[in-house]
């Protein structure tokens, strides 16, 4: 336990030492200076042979703890290194103490340099891979259980792992502000209920076509006779403010064998856009202009 301990409050202060580093723009390729080397070792070894401990509890054992200890501080994640860099890693697992009693850091200089390096990878790959638009219709799985995921085996299993995470945090954005969503607009309707022998799941409430009669306050108004330019019966009229930031859930409006939705723009500006998708084929998006002309969008 006494070592255990031991070892855990090293990954601390290599933690810590990192942390340190990375905050300093820190590069272990460009800095030479072995009295500072003498100073991290001087750091490391104080602390664990601190109280009643001596240089001896440093065995394999230790080093294997705090090589393993050492990786999971950096990339937790597995989203920097791969088996590859892993296995150029092992050579030190076991002699970590041995270094530290001989005042060597060669293991971290080259886990530390490689972990910068792949953090300036990281960012060039998937500013690359956010250049490109996600194939939300492909089914794909992606196993987040970081603690038994394995590495990636090589450079493009680990892009395509990132592309995948990216993936998973964009649907998940988006879920997101589904659940959080409130419909932020206001409607006003033109046409009121008037059973007309129609109904939904056996409520005529429910049933657009019973919505066919104008509401008193629209007769003689031009949205009468905006509606009159329309052939056949107008069912469900609405005005609909949308506020800003606001937005719909997808649906399907109506059975196109008795009703249609036709969308009229009264006021809008660009960024006003509407997301549409077939069934066979990908979503497309618009935006409907206020030059008074009208949209059919549906199935």
């Amino acid at each position: 336990m006494k070592i255990l301990k031991q070892t855990k409050i090293a990954i601390l202060i290599l933690a810590l030492l990192v942390s340190s580093l990375q905050a300093s723009n820190f590069d272990f390729n460009t800095y030479n200076d072995p009295e500072k080397d003498r100073v991290i070792i001087y750091v490391l070894k104080n602390i664990l042979t601190r109280g009643h401990y001596v240089v001896k509890n440093m065995n394999d054992d230790f080093s294997e703890m705090v090589y393993d200890g050492f990786i999971t501080s950096l990339d937790p994640n597995k989203r920097y290194f791969t088996q590859k860099d892993l296995k150029e890693f092992s050579q030190y697992k076991y002699q970590i103490d041995n270094q530290l009693k001989n005042d060597d850091i060669t293991f971290y200089k080259l886990v530390y340099n490689r972990f910068l390096e792949k953090i300036k990878n990281a960012k060039s790959n998937y500013s690359q891979i956010l250049d490109n638009e996600f194939n939300f219709n492909k089914k794909e799985e992606i196993d987040i259980d970081y603690e038994k995921v394995p590495f990636a085996k090589n450079e493009n299993e680990l892009i395509d792992y990132w592309r995948k995470q990216l993936k998973l945090q964009t649907l998940g954005r988006i879920q997101q502000k589904i659940d959080l969503q409130d419909e932020k607009y206001t409607s006003v309707s033109l046409t009121k209920y008037k059973d007309n022998g129609y109904s939904v799941m056996g409520k005529s409430e429910l049933d657009e076509r019973n919505y066919t009669e104008l509401e008193d306050w629209v007769k003689g108004t031009y949205f009468e006779e905006v509606i009159n330019t329309f052939t056949g019966t107008a069912c469900r009229v609405r005005i609909l403010k949308m506020e800003p930031g606001g937005t719909l859930l997808p649906h399907i409006d109506y059975n196109t064998d008795y009703n249609v939705r036709v969308h009229v723009p009264i006021y809008t500006n660009p960024w006003a856009l509407f997301a549409t998708k077939r069934k066979e084929s990908e979503v497309s998006v618009h935006h409907m202009p206020d030059d008074g002309g009208s949209w059919f969008i549906n199935q």
